[in-house]
């Protein structure tokens, strides 16, 4: 559900087999992000 609200497609449409370079890339952006946050959180 993350996945789909930060790229703003519907839940069905939100596979990252589905995605093409652009979504892959704002995937991998996005959530190294998450990971970074999460490790202050610590």
């Amino acid at each position: 559900m993350w996945l789909s609200n930060m790229l703003s497609l519907p839940l069905s449409q939100t596979h990252i087999g589905n995605f093409g370079e652009y979504y892959c890339e704002v995937v991998l952006k996005e959530s190294k992000k998450l990971l970074e946050k999460a490790k202050g959180n610590l």
